[in-house]
């Protein structure tokens, strides 16, 4: 084990948690939301342009709103589940706003039909992410927010504006 031992896993287990619940419960509806629109849209010969604005726009209200909520509960956060680490606070909120962008990228590339290009997105968070992990253990880092950031950062590095991008 990388870190030593399950004591040192346990905040980065609460960290996993945090961000698969608020990440998925806020933005998967958005994904799936925009996926049907344009699908619709595309099966009727219109474009989706404003539908993806329009969608954009909310799911920077709601990382927006989550991440003040976030930081105004952050001392409890951080206290609670992160045993005092306030770089695994830093890296939720970091996962949150990375998590925003994948999810519209993964419903654009499937309302669109472009299902190779939804596959790639998810797979590359994985990949990314275990990547990014085995490198530390391999480089023998011991410190848990490095860790955490592995969590936060593979939505951002994986290519989900490259898979999404032809014009909706």
């Amino acid at each position: 084990m990388a870190l030593g031992s399950d004591e040192a896993v346990q905040p980065i287990a609460s960290l996993w948690i945090a961000t698969f619940a608020l990440a998925p419960g806020f933005f998967l509806p958005l994904e799936q939301e925009l996926a049907r629109t344009l699908a619709h849209r595309r099966a009727i010969g219109q474009g989706g342009k404003p539908v993806v604005a329009r969608v954009r726009t909310l799911g920077m209200a709601l990382a927006a709103l989550v991440t003040i909520a976030a930081l105004a509960a952050s001392p409890l956060i951080v206290s609670g589940y992160f045993d005092g680490d306030w770089v695994l606070m830093l890296a939720l909120i970091v996962a949150f706003m990375a998590y925003a962008p994948a999810h519209l990228s993964r419903g654009i590339a499937s309302g669109n039909g472009r299902f190779n290009a939804y596959a790639i997105v998810m797979g590359a968070d994985g990949a990314v992410r275990i990547a990014f992990c085995a490198t530390l253990a391999v480089l023998g880092v011991k410190t848990v927010g490095l860790f955490g950031f592995a969590v936060a950062l593979s939505p951002r590095t994986a290519p989900c504006r490259r898979a999404a991008s032809r014009n909706p």
